[in-house]
């Protein structure tokens, strides 16, 4: 047998080098693939109504997206696998949803199709909204006017220069009817329309394109019985916020007792169940005490100055300092200059004062409130572990505040990877979830749970642990 040279030597060294770059190569590939895919993700996250500012780094986290049509085109654009819903009412005309492009057209409708509008049992009309979002309720049982909403969506949806693939219905309310309806005075009778209404969309756009309900309360065989007809739902709220003014416990459990039943049937039914889950927390609520001289409040990304009518500063704090790494060494801080401050957010001892969302020399009056630039993660973390205990492969979790801000977390890159299992109840109203990656845990009940000799979750609170 030939010996091998010192060429060939080389050669296979170069082979072996070769080979073994390629598998790093293609792993960080794969990597790449699954970190953008997020396939092993559960749930995916989304977006409502965000104004985005990066739609390429927004498609590569968030998948589901409900919102404008405009949006939902440019998303598309740079994430195929993503669900990206323009938002359309069909249920009511509005002359600010015809401007919009969110349903159609106002006067077109009503003067010329005034059969097609809801009617009590007196002849007037049946409006429904608020403030500039009212206006006169559809008949969805009128075949006329189902051939127009289907044609408007044709033309709206997949001829416009921004084209969409799937979209979203609003106020998909079909769990109850009012008796003094001219028609429809019965929930059998009106659930029938709703059937009637889902079956005409599903024949004319399904399966090329996906349709989601943004709906209310309803019992699961009325929920069931629409779903089928529809590719999924929105739930615009996990449950009443527990900072929010008027928190109950009492009423946010049923509620989010209600979203796992309905997120099961979808996941059991190959449905869409995306969930959104208002992450706004107010900080600060500051007041002048009667009598006091007017003082102005400013907030930059990392300064506070408190300053008198003249202008003249009182006092000045960097919010890297020791003195306000937290809401409450913050609230001490401005109880120096006299005011009146309570702490309005229930995640105080873990949210630095560096978050504080910017103000310009705004007056201090009876009543001030100081926002957060982000939710504390404690806010993320519930809504998350709230949503995995029942997610899917077609999950969602929506993140949500009123400034309609875009946040990162760490745990949005570390996929949960496949659940081994449903939930658990470990303790009353104190829950589990184990997934290949990580653990979820989710305590709504009263008390503070043990999760370790040194880890406690306290009451309303979420947390993902490593398996």
């Amino acid at each position: 047998m030939p010996r091998l040279g010192s060429r060939s030597k080389i050669n296979y060294h170069m082979i072996i080098v070769l080979i073994i770059f390629l598998i790093i190569t293609l792993s960080e590939h794969a990597f790449a693939k699954d970190k953008v895919n997020k396939d092993t993700a559960w749930p995916k996250f989304g977006l409502a109504f965000q104004n985005i500012t990066d739609f390429q780094k927004a498609a590569k986290t968030y998948y589901f997206y409900w919102g404008s049509q405009k949006n939902a085109s440019t998303l598309r654009k740079f994430n195929n696998n993503g669900i990206y819903l323009p938002v359309f009412n069909l249920i009511r005309v509005n002359r600010l949803f015809a401007k919009k492009g969110y349903g159609p057209d106002h006067d077109y409708i009503t003067t010329n199709h005034p059969d097609w509008l809801l009617r009590y049992k007196d002849g007037s009309l049946v409006y429904m909204g608020y403030s500039d979002y009212i206006g006169p309720r559809l008949d969805l049982g009128n075949p006329s006017y189902v051939d127009h909403a289907i044609k408007w969506l044709k033309k709206q949806a997949f001829e416009d220069d921004y084209r969409i693939n799937d979209f979203s219905l609003d106020n998909a309310m079909f769990f109850y009817a009012d008796k003094r309806w001219a028609k429809y005075d019965t929930n059998e009778s009106y659930r029938d329309v709703w059937e009637y209404f889902l079956r005409r969309l599903s024949e004319a756009f399904r399966p090329q394109h996906k349709i989601v309900l943004n709906v209310g309360t309803s019992d699961l065989p009325t929920f069931a019985r629409m779903i089928h007809w529809v590719d999924g739902v929105l739930y615009e709220d996990l449950c009443h916020p527990p900072h929010k003014p008027g928190f109950d416990p009492e009423k946010a459990y049923p509620t989010i007792l209600d979203r796992w039943q309905k997120g099961q049937w979808c996941a059991e039914n190959g449905k869409i169940w995306a969930v959104r889950y208002n992450t706004t927390i107010q900080a600060l609520k500051m007041a002048s005490p009667p009598g006091m001289e007017a003082l102005y409040v400013s907030v930059g990304k990392k300064e506070m100055f408190i300053s008198n009518a003249k202008r003249e500063l009182i006092h000045r704090l960097d919010f890297t300092s020791p003195q306000a790494n937290t809401l409450e060494k913050l609230a001490r801080f401005l109880e120096q200059s006299g005011l009146q401050v309570s702490i309005l957010n229930p995640y105080q001892e873990a949210v630095t004062a560096g978050t504080l969302a910017p103000v310009k020399y705004q007056r201090l009056g009876p009543d001030m409130v100081l926002k957060f630039e982000q939710p504390p993660r404690e806010a993320f973390l519930f809504g998350y572990a709230a949503v995995a205990m029942v997610a899917g492969p077609n999950s969602f979790y929506i993140l949500k505040d009123e400034r309609n801000r875009e946040y990162y977390y760490p745990e949005m890159d570390q996929p949960l990877g496949r659940p081994l299992g449903p939930m658990s109840e470990i303790a009353p109203q104190v829950y589990k979830r184990e997934f290949d990656n990580y653990t979820v845990f989710l305590n709504l009940s009263a008390e503070t749970y043990p999760l370790g000799p040194t880890h406690l979750l306290p009451p309303w609170r979420g947390t993902v642990v490593t398996r």
